[in-house]
């Protein structure tokens, strides 16, 4: 990390870590503002984590709302990770 930043050498080599150790569940409290849903070598690596390992992979949402499509990556965008998010309903907004 550069202070509060992730580099991502630093996420592939976290990543490339949990398959090795053959870990059951890993947890990704950040996350960032992203364009497209679904690419980037990140995702490849998650999703095959995932599909391949059977690693559970469970992140942050990172919502920018309450709206519709206030989601951030890699929680909110990425098909096979668990993406975790507060709810506000609308008696909770008052």
């Amino acid at each position: 990390r550069l202070g509060s930043m992730e580099t991502m050498p630093g996420l592939y080599r976290a990543l490339l870590m949990a398959i090795q150790l053959k870990l059951d569940v890993i947890n990704l409290s950040y996350a960032d503002n992203v364009h497209e849903v679904n690419r980037g070598k990140f995702t490849e690596l998650a999703n095959e984590m995932v599909l391949k390992h059977g690693i559970t992979f469970v992140a942050g949402a990172a919502n920018n709302g309450p709206a519709l499509t206030t989601v951030g990556a890699p929680g909110g965008t990425c098909e096979h990770i668990l993406s975790i998010a507060a709810h506000v309903s609308k008696d909770m907004m008052g």
